[in-house]
């Protein structure tokens, strides 16, 4: 919210008294306005959420935060257990399965209807995205490689893995299949795989485009086969290491506590043991670095651990690939895996830990692999939606969302990569298998890199142009640039507070693209 911060300054006057004295900031961030109300209005809008005593309280305006009553996750939602008050259940939906509605989004699901329209991002095959893969073809042509084509350029640091990376956040951008890009980096995450240790740029970017991105709306079960069979899960998770009499259990582990039945799931330390000796046999080739073959997946039955295993009580005496393959199987069943996926992908959307109907919904349709059309139906219920709590965005989720909603045609990885980078939301900067964290708590720290990235792309970059957002804005009133702001970027939804005082802003000049800079920057944008 953005709105008076004391009785003797007005916004406008504390932020003219703060680049007076700042001149660095002024260069930096859009003459230092951006900085200043960001910061100004985080603060202020974070002291109406968490200050005690004052969670009833709504800032002014017909967007604020309501306090509601919820099973929030804090992991989700940073402690907040806060609901927006925007009443559309389309727009709500539309910013929780896309990074930034536009225009035309909304137009189509207006025609189309909540339902309709789920169910036909849901169904995504049947959106043509031909355009969009045509310029990541073009673009990024590594992509079109085999992965023994790939390994002729693991001399060549981070080449398959930075175009894989860039052509994730061109298709977040530009990509007509909403939901399948969110799904895609939802499970980036769940199964996720460090790309700054040993796994080389080429099985990286092999992963993410066999294991993780054809699977991402199919089944539980085809994922984690397919997550389980890949070099860079081995090598990362130290499994292409375990052999019968050296067995190392990182990726058993893992198995159990981030990829099926989670840390509650009621598995014990022997369970981890005896899955690892299981798994012995699970690894890569032996080939030298730069081989066609360097870090494909294969099993050996010379490693494999002989003898019958039992994990969370039920006992497997199958021999060879086939014992690891039935885990498998019965882990991507278990009813503790279907809890823990359901929790996950609910605070991914609805940014609070699924309510026990919700469970009970998805265990209904999950079927024999975990269908993930089916539990999508049920998360993203017109229900589920209007009950949903803000989330904070992250960086990625924020870049490709100004990307998105400015319409541009290009981009300049490198630029967003750089920014990505500095905040540590690339996948050569997160050591853990954890993946990266999902809430204000987290990522809040980075609010002044978050100001400079969106003032330079309102500014344009090398390769981003914002020049027909502001073609469309320069000619218009004060009035109509606030309404074109609210409508392109806020879904009409911008709270009145921060109507106000953009148009205040803009009283001093015709400056619409560091207004747009500013109502950007401005905690409305930052959730959602």
């Amino acid at each position: 919210m953005l709105t008076r911060l004391n009785d003797e300054k007005r916004p406008d006057e504390i932020l003219e008294a703060m680049t007076q004295t700042a001149t660095s900031r002024r260069g930096l961030l859009a003459g230092g306005l951006t900085m200043a109300l960001g910061a100004a209005a985080e603060l202020a809008s974070a002291q109406n959420r968490m200050a005690p005593g004052r969670f009833g309280n709504r800032p002014p305006g017909n967007g604020g935060f309501n306090a509601i009553e919820s099973g929030g996750s804090g992991g989700a939602t940073g402690g907040s257990t806060f609901g927006r008050s925007w009443a559309d259940s389309k727009k709500k939906l539309l910013r929780k399965i896309s990074y930034g509605p536009t225009a035309a989004d909304v137009a189509e699901i207006n025609a189309l209807g909540y339902a309709s329209y789920l169910d036909k991002q849901i169904n995504y095959e049947q959106i043509d995205d031909s355009a969009c893969e045509a310029m990541i073809q073009s673009q990024y042509p590594l992509l079109s490689l085999t992965v023994e084509q790939l390994n002729q350029f693991a001399g060549v640091p981070w080449h398959p893995f930075t175009q894989a990376q860039a052509a994730m956040i061109f298709r977040a951008g530009l990509s007509k299949r909403v939901l399948y890009q969110r799904m895609t980096e939802f499970w980036m995450d769940h199964f996720y795989v460090w790309a700054g240790g040993s796994v080389t740029s080429a099985a990286w970017a092999d992963f993410a485009r066999t294991s993780i991105w054809p699977n991402s709306m199919s089944t539980f079960k085809s994922l984690l086969f397919a997550v389980a069979e890949h070099g860079a899960m081995m090598v990362y998770l130290d499994n292409a290491s375990s052999r019968m009499g050296q067995t190392n259990i990182n990726y058993a582990r893992e198995l159990l506590e981030l990829h099926t039945v989670g840390v509650e799931g009621g598995y014990a330390e022997a369970d981890i043991y005896e899955l690892a000796e299981i798994l012995t046999g699970w690894g890569v080739t032996e080939e030298e670095p730069g081989s066609p073959d360097y870090q494909k997946f294969r099993f050996d039955p010379n490693l494999k651990s002989p003898g019958s295993r039992t994990v969370m009580g039920r006992t497997f005496n199958q021999t060879g690939q086939s014992q690891g393959e039935e885990v498998l199987n019965f882990l991507a069943n278990h009813p503790s895996t279907i809890i823990h996926v359901t929790h996950k992908l609910s605070e991914w959307f609805l940014g609070r830990r699924a309510s026990s109907s919700l469970i009970s919904r998805v265990a209904q349709v999950w079927g024999s692999d975990g269908d993930i059309k089916a539990i999508l139906r049920e998360i993203l219920d017109e229900t589920e939606i209007m009950k949903s709590n803000p989330i904070y965005k992250r960086p990625y989720h924020l870049v490709a969302g100004v990307f998105r909603q400015f319409g541009a045609n290009a981009l300049n990885f490198e630029h967003v990569n750089g920014y990505l980078k500095v905040v540590k939301h690339t996948h050569e900067k997160h050591i853990q298998p954890d993946g990266f964290a999902h809430g204000f708590s987290f990522w809040s720290g980075g609010t002044i890199n978050r100001f400079f990235v969106i003032s330079r792309m309102c500014r344009g970059w090398v390769g981003f142009s914002p020049s027909a957002v502001q073609a469309k804005l320069s000619p218009l009133s004060d009035a109509e640039k606030v309404a074109s702001i609210n409508a392109d970027f806020f879904l009409g939804e911008l709270p009145v507070s921060d109507q106000i005082f953009i148009r205040r802003y803009l009283k001093r000049g015709n400056r619409p693209m560091e207004a747009l800079s500013i109502a950007l920057c401005s905690p409305s944008y930052q959730w959602f």
